[in-house]
């Protein structure tokens, strides 16, 4: 798919109904290595699963992670905290398998 003005764009599709209602975040990450890009998170709390995509600054390409949702956390495949949802944001600090430092921070835009 081209979206006009928005070269290489990705996208995750999401059918909400309902009894589901989809949520949307985006926000900002960060590293020790250092790092840093943006994010976008949607997720459903009914069915308790995620998807968020990452895009690291200066760095052609995405990273795509599932996760679930547990209460207020959201969990990747290996059952990892690497966020918490309080309200309308998500904020999280975690190490990543390399021994980094991993900053969340993200606001509820849908």
């Amino acid at each position: 798919m081209t979206i006009s003005g928005h070269a290489g764009a990705s996208f995750l599709l999401f059918k909400e109904t309902s009894t589901t209602l989809v949520e949307g975040y985006e926000g900002t990450c960060s590293t020790t290595l250092p790092e840093s890009g943006t994010f976008d998170i949607v997720l459903s709390r009914s069915t308790n699963i995620y998807g968020f995509i990452v895009r690291k600054n200066g760095v052609a390409g995405l990273k795509y992670i599932l996760g679930t949702l547990s209460g207020d956390q959201l969990k990747d495949t290996k059952d990892n905290v690497i966020g918490v949802l309080t309200g309308d944001e998500i904020k999280g600090d975690f190490t990543d398998a390399g021994n980094n430092k991993i900053t969340v921070r993200g606001k509820r835009r849908l």
